[in-house]
């Protein structure tokens, strides 16, 4: 989700006339999240960078983002994006994406795996915690005169 969530306030507070797929939508975005990933795996030794970007590549293959190469390529087709048409405009083409039950679902489906993906990353440092201070608890207590 996080194209969305990148390029859909993009839109509704600086783009005005853009459509919601922009730069979170392209393979530039995507290759930048890799990389970034691919740091922060050899820094840490964690994956969570590589799983965002995973995600963000599933995103635009689920967005069917082969469908719009000046959005995918940008900006080696050219610099500008896509406008929404004078007529509709931002509330009425987020009511239109609402009633697609596609879409609907898709963006249910990427709420509910970040929210898993968070409850792990809060699970796993909060067992950290509890192992760590249970290992504290036994060294004071084995040192603690009887």
């Amino acid at each position: 989700m996080l194209p969305d969530l990148v390029d859909k306030p993009l839109a509704l507070l600086f783009l005005q006339d853009a459509a919601t797929r922009t730069y979170g939508h392209t393979l530039l975005f995507s290759i930048a999240l890799c990389l970034a990933g691919l740091a922060f795996l050899l820094a840490s030794g964690r994956t969570y960078g590589l799983a965002l970007a995973g995600g963000s590549l599933g995103h635009l293959a689920l967005d069917a983002m082969w469908a719009l190469p000046h959005v995918l390529y940008w900006p080696l087709l050219g610099g500008g994006f896509p406008r929404v048409h004078e007529d509709i405009s931002f509330l009425e083409m987020v009511w239109w994406a609402l009633n697609d039950p596609v879409r609907v679902a898709g963006d249910m489906l990427g709420l509910l795996a970040l929210a898993l993906v968070v409850a792990w990353v809060v699970a796993e440092k909060g067992i950290k915690r509890l192992q760590r201070d249970a290992r504290h608890r036994a060294v004071t207590t084995e040192n603690e005169p009887v």
